[in-house]
Order: structure tokens, then C-alpha cells, then sequence
């Protein structure tokens, strides 16, 4: 009966009313968003998407190769062999570090955003690297969009906790309660999601890795315009309605995700 009185309580989000005030806050929040990512944080964005930029016209080359023969040639040199894992792993790196940035920005905090506030969460990127990457190896593909949206209220309640290894599992448990809670408003979104996903692969032609990355070979323009709105337009929009989600949900219902002591 309790999850029945919650997802009542969830549904009244629809209400004209409530969802024409919870348009505006998400609409301010993603004005907020790029005003720090353009104006306090530009010099990481730039310098994230130059280096996916340049290892993307690095690895170019060296994909065909790869993809023929399934390895990298023996008579390749030790040192080109690292710098190309290099130029795989810095724009992988800096592809989620772009995304854990706008998680930064978006949760609500009292602190000014600046890079002393980023500095005090750099030791949360490693699991959240672990648990964002995770449910895209899920081998039941058609999930992995909705367990997108686990991996948004994880993040929110592991940026909200003390960080590390033992906080990790409470945020697991506490994110997929909130997923189950706000089913109603959520399976909307996912459906939203998978149109985009859906979208994306008919106008870009890319569906798992190796169509993508045979479509970056075969446009590598088009591949870069959808990296470009994906990360920079419909992402932060994405995160700032989760990250609204999170924060009006949390506040209604404190005690279902947090056990008062006493």
C-alpha cells in the first residue's frame, strides 16, 4: 500500500498547476547550467572536447586497421601502441567527466560552483565512472536506457553523501527506490528516451560500438554534430530535469530513502 500512496503522490506532479511550476524551476535550472559550464567552467569543456576532437582525428587512421585485423600489427612500435591507448582513454575520460561535470552543476547545493567547490568532489568521479559506465555493458540492450535514469538518482545521492567506497551501496539502494517510487513520472521520460535513441540511430546509422565507430569513419562530421548536441544540448536538459526530480521527490518523501535514528 505504501508504494500505491506514493505513486499517488507522485502522479500529482501532472496536475497543470505543478507541472507548469516544475517546467519553470527546470527551465531556470538549465539557464543556470550553461551559465557556469560557459562562464565559470569553459576552459574544462573546451579542453574535454578538444582532446576528444583530436584523439578522435589521431585514432582515425588506425580504426580500419583495427577492425580488419582485430589486433594492432606487430611491427607497430611499443611507444605508438601507448600513445594510441592514450588516445583512447583520454577522450573516454574526459567524455564522462564532461557528464559528471553537469551533474555537479545541476544538483542543488548552497556552495558557490566554482573550481573549489569541483575540487571537493574530484574523489566521487572514480565510482561514478564505475557505476554510470556499467549499465551500457548490460547485455540486454533495450534496459540500458532505462537504467540510465538509476544511474542519474545514483549519482545525486552519492554527490549528497560523504563519498567513497562505503557510501557507494547506500546510494545503489536509495537510487532504485527512488526509480521504483517515481515510476509514474519517470516511464514518460524513458519512453522519451528511447524515441531519441531510436532518432538517433536513423539519422546517424549507428546503433552499438562498431556501427559507431564505422559511422564516424563514414562521417565523421555527423558523428560529431551528434557528440556535439548530445553532450551539450539534450544531456544538460536531461540532467537538470532529473537532478529537479531528484530534489522535489527527496524533499516529500525524506524518510523512505533516509532512516531517521531515535
Amino acid at each position: 500500500m505504501q508504494l500505491l500512496d506514493v505513486w499517488k503522490n507522485t502522479l500529482t506532479l501532472y496536475k497543470p498547476q505543478n507541472l507548469k511550476l516544475f517546467f519553470l524551476v527546470t527551465l531556470k535550472s538549465v539557464v543556470e547550467t550553461y551559465k557556469i559550464m560557459v562562464g565559470t567552467f569553459w576552459p574544462l569543456v573546451v579542453g574535454c572536447s578538444a582532446i576528444m576532437i583530436i584523439s578522435g582525428i589521431l585514432l582515425k587512421p588506425w580504426i580500419p586497421i583495427v577492425l580488419v585485423s582485430g589486433e594492432i600489427p606487430d611491427s607497430v612500435s611499443l611507444l605508438t601502441v601507448l600513445l594510441l591507448m592514450l588516445a583512447v582513454i583520454a577522450p573516454f575520460l574526459s567524455f564522462y567527466y564532461l557528464y559528471f561535470l553537469m551533474y555537479l552543476i545541476a544538483r542543488p547545493s548552497v556552495d558557490l560552483k566554482d573550481y573549489a567547490y569541483l575540487k571537493q568532489y574530484c574523489r566521487y568521479f572514480f565510482w561514478f565512472l564505475i557505476v554510470f559506465v556499467l549499465p551500457f555493458e548490460f547485455p540486454i540492450k533495450a534496459i540500458v536506457l532505462f537504467l540510465g535514469f538509476f544511474t542519474d538518482y545514483f549519482t545525486f545521492f552519492y554527490l549528497d553523501s560523504h563519498g567513497g567506497f562505503y557510501t557507494l551501496f547506500p546510494s545503489i539502494k536509495r537510487a532504485g527506490k527512488m526509480l521504483l517510487y517515481t515510476l509514474p513520472v519517470v516511464i514518460p521520460l524513458i519512453v522519451l528516451s528511447y524515441a531519441y535513441a531510436f532518432g538517433i540511430k536513423f539519422l546517424f546509422w549507428f546503433g552499438s560500438v562498431e556501427e559507431s565507430i564505422k559511422a564516424f569513419l563514414a562521417c565523421p562530421l555527423a558523428m560529431s554534430l551528434f557528440v556535439f548536441i548530445d553532450i551539450f544540448i539534450v544531456q544538460p536538459i536531461s540532467i537538470c530535469v532529473m537532478s529537479n526530480l531528484y530534489t522535489k521527490y527527496l524533499h516529500e518523501n525524506f524518510e523512505l530513502y533516509f532512516e531517521q535514528k531515535g
